[in-house]
């Protein structure tokens, strides 16, 4: 989905809100990067300019990250939990997790930046983005907004980039049709792009031997060949934005399930098997998307 923004920010404080949660899912024991941390997400309020939230697995203590006089959407934690990518009128920002040092990455040459995600060594930063009179494409640049390289050329607008744990591929969306979007793959310089499945959103679990989905109204995993597809969620309602945890045990992804509740959606977290479906959020008339799930590095003994 393509959001027009304007330029202009103001940062804001940490502000904290209650919510009324459902029993928190069990503790994953941790794998890769590190101990399961805050999910990162937008949170958009009808009349109001879109924010970025960070809460956690249990759905408790949101914290406002970022404000803006226009919309703030799309977080995405680094490798290290650090530190956050968003997209704030139409350029892309970097800030540190609890919203200080809010800097501008791309400059003018970049119109309507989407989706930007970190690379592993925290060196660069890939997202979809226009310049002025090409189509929605994937770039990168240095994590300072220099060295900026464009890697598709494709008629069809690209986006949703998402890299290989090792830095090396980055899968992303290519969208077909109003309705359709295929799942490609190339390296990390642009080369050897090709088509490997069906679907949207795609996120690269931390293992590397999975890529999560947006599949129909629900959400799937997948090999990064494109074999192995399974449907993880399936309905109710519309369901999207799949992201990892980082011990690989959980899928956080947006769902408007609960719309009967006045609900305009909601997050939840499934398992890998899909047999657990847990409810995260829950705020009457507000949305709940782009979910990034911060890894938190295990420190030395």
């Amino acid at each position: 989905m393509t959001r027009q923004l304007s330029v202009g920010f103001a940062l804001a404080g940490v502000a904290t809100l209650t919510t009324i949660v459902a029993p928190a899912p069990p503790k994953a024991d941790a794998a890769f990067p590190g101990a399961v941390g805050r999910i990162a997400m937008t949170l958009a309020r009808p009349g109001s300019s879109s924010e970025v939230w960070t809460v956690s697995q249990a759905g408790t203590r949101l914290r406002l990250v970022v404000r803006a006089r226009t919309d703030a959407v799309a977080p995405s934690w680094s490798s290290d939990g650090r530190r956050l990518v968003l997209v704030i009128g139409g350029a892309v920002w970097r800030v540190n997790g609890d919203g200080q040092r809010l800097t501008r990455v791309t400059g003018r040459a970049v119109v309507d930046a989407e989706s930007p995600a970190w690379s592993p060594d925290g060196k660069q930063i890939a997202f979809a983005a226009r310049t002025r009179g090409n189509n929605f494409d994937i770039y990168v640049c240095r994590a300072d907004g220099t060295g900026l390289r464009r890697l598709t050329r494709s008629p069809l607008p690209d986006e949703r980039p998402s890299w290989s744990p090792d830095g090396r591929r980055i899968v992303f969306a290519r969208a077909i049709s109003s309705r359709r979007s295929d799942v490609w793959l190339m390296t990390a310089n642009g080369s050897s792009q090709r088509a490997v499945g069906y679907g949207a959103a795609p996120d690269w679990s931390p293992d590397g031997k999975l890529i999560a989905l947006t599949l129909g109204r629900g959400i799937a995993v997948m090999r990064p060949d494109g074999t192995g597809l399974t449907r993880l969620v399936d309905g109710p309602g519309i369901a999207g934005d799949p992201a990892w945890s980082p011990d690989g045990h959980w899928i956080v992804f947006w769902s408007d399930r609960a719309s009967s509740e006045a609900t305009k959606g909601d997050l939840y977290v499934v398992t890998t098997d899909g047999e657990s479906v847990t409810r995260v959020t829950y705020e009457p008339e507000v949305w709940h998307f782009d979910p990034s799930w911060q890894p938190l590095p295990r420190r030395a003994p």
